[in-house]
C-alpha cells in the first residue's frame, strides 16, 4: 500500500525522434493506454490510486461519524431549549393564577379574568350600553339607488373639488370625485375615526364614529360643514339647562361634556357665577377652559340658563363645528344644573355618543366601551337589565392542570430522547458507506445500513449522562420552608412534585393505575426517570391551595420570592438547563433547524423510530470536498473545530492523491513512449537488414 505521507515529487520527460522517424506518443488518461506495450495502464493507475485513497476514505468516515455526533448533540440541545422555554412559563406566577368566569345570564354579561383578578362573586346591573355618535341626512337625497356613484362634486356645486377636515384630518378631493368616493375616502382614512356611506334604501348619507363612548365625536371646520350641509347633514343642536343659574352655583358639581370631566366649585357663601368678566371665575369660564377637548362653548342665554353651543373658535381664529350631538351628563344628584335629561334636545337625525353605565356590587361606574375593566375582570356588556346578573370568578383548575401536563410531557419527551441515545448500542461493524458500496445496494438497504451506522454515536456519553442526572435530581427535589396545606381534610406539605401527584415511573411495573404518562412512548429501563401524573391528586392540590402549588414551582428567594423558602422546582430546573445548554453549545454548537433535517420516515413510508435518521452522503474520495462538506466558520465548538481540522487534512490528502495520479500517468506515458521508440528503432533496423540481404 502506498501511504499518503510518502508521496512526493513527480517525473517529467519528453519523447524524441530517432533518425527523423516519427514515434508514437501517449496522452495520459486518453483511453488509448497500452498502444505500444499492450498493457491497460489506466486500470493499473486507477487501482494504485484507489489503494492510496484508503486512508482518505477512513478519514472521511471518521469525519462523518464525528458530524453525526455533533448533530445528535445539537438535537438534544434543541430539545432542551424547547423544554426550557416551557420551564420559563412554569417560573411565572401568572401561570398558576388562571381564572374562569361564569355568568348567570350570558345574554347580558360575560367576562374573562386576568391573573390579578381576585376570586369572588359579583352582582352586576347594566343601566346603559356604550354607543358611538351617528349623524345622517335630515331628508332623502334621492330615490336613485345609484345616486352616490353617479353624482360628482361638480354636480353639487364644487367643480374645483373640496378639502374636508374631519376630527383634525384633512382630505383633498377633485371636482370629478363621486359622492361614493368621497365617503370611501373618509372611511379609509382611519385617523378621522369616522365611517361614512350612502344608504340607498333611505337615500341618506350616514356618518358614524368608529369608537364608542361619550368622547366619540364628529368635528369639522366651517368649509367641511358647509359641504356636508349639501348632503343634508347639519350642525348639532345646542343644549340648554333648565335651572335658573342667575344667582350662581352655590354647591359643587361635575359636568361631563363629550367625555371630558369638568368640576364646578361653588359654595353658599361664594356662589360660582354663570358668567363673569374675562379673567374671573364662572361656570362659563370653567367649561370653556376645555373647549379644545370638548368642541363646545358655554354661554349665558341672558335669562340665567347655561347654553352649550356645538362649536368653538381656536387660538388661530378658526371655527370648529360639532356634527355629532353634544354628550353631556352630570355627577349632580340634586340636578342643580338643570341637565337631568341631557338628551332632550338631541335632533332626530343623529345618535348621541354615550358611555356604558353599570353597577357592580353596589358601585356604579362607566366605560367608554362595552368591554369594561374592573379590578382585573373584563366584562362584556351585551344588554341592559333591571335585575342583577351574578358573575363568579374562580381558579381555573383545568387550565393549570393542562399547563402542568404539557410541561411534564415535554420533560418526558426530552429525557426519553436522551435516554434512547445514551442506551443505544454502537455498531462498529457498520462504517459509513462509500459511493462504490452504496451503488451496489438498494435504497432500503442503504437506509437500514445508515440506521445501524448512526446507532450509539452518543452511547454512554458522559455529558449526556450528566444532563439526565441533573434533570432527574431537579424533578425529585424538595422545596424547604413550604407551609402546610389542607388537602381532602388531610394536613400535607406540598413541597415536592410527588406531593401533588407527579412521580417517576417504575421501570419494572410501568405506569401506575389511574395515572397518565404524557409523552412517554417507551417501557422498561428506558422509562427510568420519566414522570407520571395522578391527575386527581394534582387537581385536589390545586383546588385546596393553588398558592402553595405556585410557590412549589416559582419561588425564587433571590428576586423577591419567599426568602424563608427554598428555590422552586421550575426556577432550579431553568437555571440548570441554561448551564447544560451552554455546555452542549460549547461541545457541538447549536442548530435551531436541526429537527427539520432529521429523517423520520424511510423511503418506503415506514417510521424510522427513535431519534430519527440523520442526513448522510456516501463517501466519495474523488468528490469536491469543499462542496460536499461545507462547514460553518462561526462554529467554534470543540467538535466543530475537530471537523474543520479533518477537512483541512482531507483536502491535503486529496491533493497529494491527485499529484500521485499524475505522477503515475506520466511515468506510464514515458514507458509507452520508450517502448514505441524501441519498436520504431527495431523496425528500422529490421528494414535495413532485409534490404541488405536482398541486395
Amino acid at each position: 500500500m502506498t501511504y499518503i505521507g510518502a508521496l512526493s515529487g513527480g517525473y517529467s520527460g519528453g519523447g524524441s525522434s530517432a533518425n527523423g522517424i516519427n514515434q508514437m506518443t501517449y496522452t495520459p488518461g486518453s483511453g488509448l493506454s497500452g498502444l505500444a506495450s499492450g498493457i491497460d495502464t489506466d486500470s493499473i493507475v486507477n487501482a494504485m490510486v484507489q489503494a492510496a485513497q484508503v486512508p482518505l476514505v477512513q478519514l472521511l468516515q471518521q469525519r462523518q461519524i464525528l458530524q453525526w455526533q455533533e448533530m445528535r448533540y445539537q438535537q438534544v440541545n434543541a430539545s432542551l431549549s424547547d423544554l426550557n422555554n416551557t420551564v420559563l412559563t412554569m417560573k411565572l406566577q401568572s401561570t398558576f393564577m388562571a381564572h374562569q368566569v361564569s355568568s348567570s345570564n350570558s345574554a347580558v354579561v360575560t367576562g374573562t379574568a386576568s391573573t390579578l383578578a381576585p376570586n369572588g362573586t359579583y352582582s352586576i346591573t347594566v343601566q346603559q350600553l356604550a354607543q358611538g355618535a351617528t349623524v345622517y341626512s335630515s331628508s332623502r337625497l334621492s330615490t336613485d339607488p345609484n345616486w352616490a356613484t353617479n353624482t360628482t362634486l361638480s354636480n353639487l356645486g364644487y367643480p374645483d373639488g373640496v378639502t374636508l377636515t374631519i376630527n383634525g384630518q384633512s382630505i383633498t378631493l377633485g371636482g370629478s370625485t363621486t359622492v361614493a368616493s368621497v365617503l370611501a375616502a373618509i372611511t379609509s382614512n382611519t385617523k378621522t375615526g369616522v365611517a361614512a356611506f350612502y344608504d340607498s334604501a333611505s337615500g341618506k348619507v350616514v356618518m358614524q364614529t368608529t369608537s364608542t363612548g361619550a368622547g366619540a365625536k364628529i368635528q369639522v371646520d366651517d368649509a367641511t360643514q358647509s359641504f356636508l350641509s349639501t348632503l343634508g347633514i347639519q350642525t348639532a343642536a345646542e343644549v340648554t339647562s333648565t335651572a335658573d343659574l342667575s344667582g350662581g352655583l352655590a354647591s359643587s358639581a361635575v359636568i361631563i361634556i363629550n367625555g371630558v370631566r369638568i368640576p364646578l366649585n361653588g359654595t353658599p357663601s361664594s356662589p360660582l357665577p354663570l358668567s363673569a368678566p374675562v379673567g374671573s371665575d364662572s361656570i362659563e369660564a370653567e367649561i370653556n377652559k376645555y373647549s379644545a377637548q370638548t368642541g363646545v362653548t358655554a354661554t349665558d342665554d341672558g335669562m340665567g340658563h347655561l347654553v352649550l353651543q356645538p362649536s368653538y373658535i381656536d387660538g388661530d381664529g378658526k371655527q370648529w363645528d360639532l356634527l355629532s350631538p353634544i354628550s353631556v351628563t352630570t355627577e349632580d344628584p340634586s340636578n342643580v344644573l338643570g341637565l337631568a335629561d341631557p338628551y332632550a334636545d338631541t335632533p332626530t337625525a343623529s345618535q348621541v355618543a354615550r358611555d356604558a353605565v353599570f353597577t357592580i356590587n353596589g358601585y356604579t361606574t362607566t366605560s367608554s366601551t362595552n368591554q369594561a375593566n374592573y379590578n382585573g375582570l373584563t366584562l362584556n356588556l351585551l344588554s341592559t337589565t333591571s335585575s342583577p346578573v351574578t358573575v363568579s370568578v374562580s381558579t381555573d383548575v383545568d387550565a393549570i392542570v393542562n399547563t402542568i401536563t404539557n410541561f411534564v410531557q415535554q420533560y418526558n419527551q426530552t429525557l426519553q430522547l436522551m435516554q434512547g441515545l445514551y442506551n443505544e448500542q454502537r455498531n462498529y461493524d457498520y462504517a459509513p458507506l462509500t459511493q462504490q458500496q452504496a451503488s451496489q445496494m438498494t435504497q432500503d438497504q442503504i437506509e437500514k445500513w445508515y440506521q445501524k451506522a448512526q446507532s450509539g454515536v452518543l452511547a454512554n456519553d458522559s455529558l449526556l449522562g450528566s444532563i439526565m442526572s441533573t434533570m432527574q435530581s431537579d424533578m425529585s427535589m424538595r422545596v424547604s420552608g413550604q407551609a402546610a396545606s389542607t388537602v381532602n381534610g388531610q394536613n400535607v406539605t406540598l413541597n415536592s412534585l410527588a406531593a401533588i401527584g407527579i412521580t417517576p415511573i417504575d421501570p419494572m411495573t410501568g405506569v401506575s393505575a389511574g395515572a397518565i404518562a404524557p409523552g412517554v412512548t417507551t417501557t422498561g429501563w428506558n422509562s427510568y426517570g420519566l414522570l407520571q401524573i395522578d391527575t386527581d391528586k394534582l387537581r385536589a392540590a390545586l383546588q385546596a391551595d393553588p398558592q402553595a402549588v405556585m410557590r412549589l414551582f416559582t419561588n425564587d428567594p433571590t428576586i423577591g420570592g419567599n426568602s424563608s423558602m427554598g428555590t422552586g422546582i421550575a426556577v432550579q430546573l431553568s437555571n440548570d438547563l441554561y448551564d447544560k445548554i451552554q455546555q452542549l453549545t460549547d461541545e457541538a454548537g447549536s442548530n435551531p433547524d436541526i429537527n427539520s433535517q432529521i429523517i423520520t420516515k424511510f423511503s418506503n413510508g415506514t417510521s424510522v423510530g427513535g431519534a430519527g435518521l440523520l442526513p448522510y452522503t456516501p463517501i466519495d474520495p474523488n468528490a469536491d470536498l469543499s462542496t460536499l462538506f461545507g462547514t460553518d466558520p462561526l462554529n467554534i465548538s470543540f467538535l466543530g473545530q475537530q471537523i474543520q481540522d479533518m477537512d483541512t487534512r482531507a483536502d491535503d490528502m486529496q491533493q497529494q492523491i491527485s499529484d500521485l495520479r499524475q505522477r503515475y500517468l506520466n511515468e506510464f506515458s514515458q514507458m509507452e513512449q520508450a517502448i514505441a521508440q524501441l519498436s520504431s528503432q527495431s523496425g528500422f533496423l529490421a528494414g535495413l537488414l532485409s534490404s541488405s540481404q536482398g541486395g
